[in-house]
C-alpha cells in the first residue's frame, strides 16, 4: 500500500460508525479541524460535530484533535468539548500526536487520524502505523497552496463514494 493512500475514506465523518472503528479495533481517533470537522477557520465545530464527537466519547472512544494551526484556534475551537488536542502538529511528522497518544495509553495500531489531506492528515498516520481516513474536503476556501496540493492529491484519489 502507498504511503499516501488512506486505509478507509468517506464522504464525510458523519459515515464513520462506531462498529467501522470497532472492526478495525481502534480505540482513538484523531480529528483535523479544517475541512474536517468544521468549514476553514471556523471559531467552533458546529452543533452536529460537537454531538458527533461527543457521541463517539460516549461510545467509549478517546478523540484528540490535532490540527496544524495556531494555539488560538485550536485552543477555541476545543474549548467547550471534552478532548485532547495538540496545535502545530507539523503533520505529517506523528512525534507530537504520540505524546497524546501515549498519555491515554493507546499504541498507535489502535488508533486512526481522519483528514482531509493526503500529504498531511494520510501521510502522517501511515508513516505512524495509524488506520488513516480520508475525508473528502468540503469547503473549497482555500488558499492558492493548499488548492494546487489538492490537484496533486486528484492524481492519487478517485472519490467514488
Amino acid at each position: 500500500m502507498s504511503l499516501f493512500y488512506p486505509n478507509l475514506m468517506f464522504f464525510n465523518i458523519y459515515n464513520i460508525k462506531p462498529d467501522i472503528l470497532r472492526e478495525n479495533n481502534i480505540k482513538a481517533v484523531v480529528f483535523d479541524i479544517d475541512n474536517t470537522l468544521a468549514y476553514n477557520n471556523e471559531e467552533k465545530p458546529s452543533e452536529k460535530a460537537a454531538c458527533f464527537i461527543k457521541k463517539l466519547t460516549e461510545d467509549g472512544f478517546y478523540v484528540i484533535i490535532a490540527s496544524n494551526n495556531n494555539e488560538n484556534r485550536v485552543r477555541k475551537f476545543c474549548e467547550d468539548m471534552d478532548v485532547l488536542y495538540v496545535h502545530k502538529a507539523n503533520k505529517p511528522l506523528g512525534k507530537k500526536i504520540l505524546v497524546l497518544l501515549n498519555k491515554i495509553n493507546v499504541d498507535t495500531k489502535n488508533a486512526a487520524l481522519v483528514g482531509d489531506q493526503i500529504f498531511t492528515d494520510v501521510l502522517c498516520a501511515n508513516l505512524m502505523g495509524m488506520c488513516s481516513i480520508l475525508v473528502k474536503p468540503f469547503d473549497d476556501n482555500e488558499n492558492k497552496f493548499i488548492k494546487f496540493k489538492r490537484k496533486i492529491e486528484n492524481l492519487f484519489i478517485k472519490w467514488e463514494i
